[in-house]
C-alpha cells in the first residue's frame, strides 16, 4: 500500500539525526524529516481506520444481504406450500366432481323415460 515503510522512513530519520549531530547534515533537514516522517505515519493510522471501517461496513452489508436471501427464501418457500396446497385441494375437488359427473352420466343417458324432476311434482294421470 506504501512506497516506503514507517520502519524505513524512521531508519531514515534516524540516520540523519546521526549525521546532524555528528555535524554532517543541517539540524532543519532532520526536523523536516521528522515532520514528514509523524505525518505520513499519523496519515496511515488514519487511512488503516478507515479501511478497517469500510471493512465493517461491507461485512454489515454482506450480513443484511444474507438475512434478506434467507427471508426471501423461507417467504417463497412459504408461498410454494400455500400454491401446492390449494393445487392439492382443487386436484381433489376437480376429482370428485369427475368421479361424480363419470357416475351420474351413463344414468341420465340410460333414464329417459324416467320422469323429470318437474312430472314428479305434478298429479300423475293415475292418481288424479
Amino acid at each position: 500500500m506504501w512506497p516506503i515503510s514507517d520502519l524505513t522512513l524512521w531508519r531514515q530519520y534516524d540516520a540523519k539525526r546521526e549525521l546532524a549531530q555528528s555535524g554532517y547534515a543541517p539540524m532543519l533537514l532532520v526536523q523536516e524529516l521528522e515532520e514528514r516522517v509523524t505525518s505520513l505515519t499519523y496519515d496511515r493510522r488514519v487511512q488503516m481506520d478507515e479501511v478497517s471501517k469500510a471493512e465493517g461496513q461491507m461485512a454489515m452489508i454482506g450480513r443484511d444481504i444474507a438475512a434478506a436471501k434467507e427471508n426471501f427464501s423461507a417467504a417463497a418457500a412459504g408461498e410454494l406450500s400455500e400454491a401446492e396446497s390449494i393445487i392439492a385441494t382443487r386436484s381433489e375437488l376437480l376429482a370428485k366432481a369427475e368421479r361424480r359427473e363419470v357416475l351420474q352420466t351413463p344414468w341420465m343417458a340410460s333414464c329417459r323415460k324416467c320422469p323429470s324432476p318437474r312430472s314428479d311434482r305434478s298429479p300423475s294421470p293415475d292418481r288424479r
